[in-house]
């Protein structure tokens, strides 16, 4: 039977489906998908009101993926980056935290910030030292348990896992007692650590619009 006598479909146009396309015409195959929306995307859309892109989720593209290196042409996505580094509102004053080994601006905000103890930092730093010397392959053989029991492993204090980790890995995991497994947030803080987070200049929804003119023998 050739490849082309093959109905294959595929419910749903976003990330996954679109990439799952990808690689079903990478070896021959000429796919269907079925899509209930006018456009695709999926959860990774961007709407264009009164001249402002609002993106719908909590999204944005970890230029560390292994897969969207992979999948995505950086280049044509004129991706904006930010800083390495975190907004943190706490008791109505904003304190700002980031990997100054990495962006110097963000050295004293950093230092002298409420968020975490010296300690706390010191061992942020470690940690991020850690991981970029771990494999992906290392960490998700290695053992497994919570998010919050890995980070009271590590000894960081309530204040460090109630003022940062939590509520930035509950945008995250979308789940805010840190219950997602340690291999999924070691490999989540490794993205973070080894690129940059990062938003294509024409909204989060560029990312699919790049994989639909990729395709070529998907309907």
């Amino acid at each position: 039977m050739d490849k082309q006598d093959y109905k294959i479909h595929i419910v749903g146009a976003g990330v996954s489906g679109l990439i799952a396309a990808t690689v079903l015409e990478q070896n021959g195959f000429s796919p269907i998908i079925i899509e209930a929306t006018d456009r695709v995307g999926g959860r990774v859309k961007t709407d264009k009101i009164n001249g402002y892109q609002l993106d719908q989720g909590f999204q944005v593209l970890l230029t560390a993926y292994p897969a969207a290196q992979k999948y995505l042409d950086y280049k044509s996505l004129e991706l904006q980056h930010f800083l390495p580094g975190a907004s943190i509102f706490k008791n109505k004053k904003q304190e700002v935290i980031g990997d100054p080994l990495r962006d110097t601006s963000l050295l004293f905000s950093t230092l002298f910030s409420s968020i975490g103890s010296f300690l706390d930092k010191k061992k942020k730093l470690k940690l991020n030292t850690r991981l970029k010397n771990k494999t992906i392959d290392q960490i998700f053989s290695d053992k497994e348990r919570s998010t919050l029991s890995y980070l009271k492993a590590l000894d960081f204090s309530e204040s460090m896992i109630n003022d940062f980790f939590k509520p930035f890995f509950s945008g995250i995991f979308l789940e805010d007692q840190l219950e997602t497994s340690s291999r999924m947030f070691e490999f989540v803080y490794k993205m973070f650590g080894e690129g940059s987070a990062a938003l294509p200049k024409g909204g989060i929804e560029e990312i699919p619009k790049q994989l639909l003119q990729k395709l070529e023998n998907t309907t």
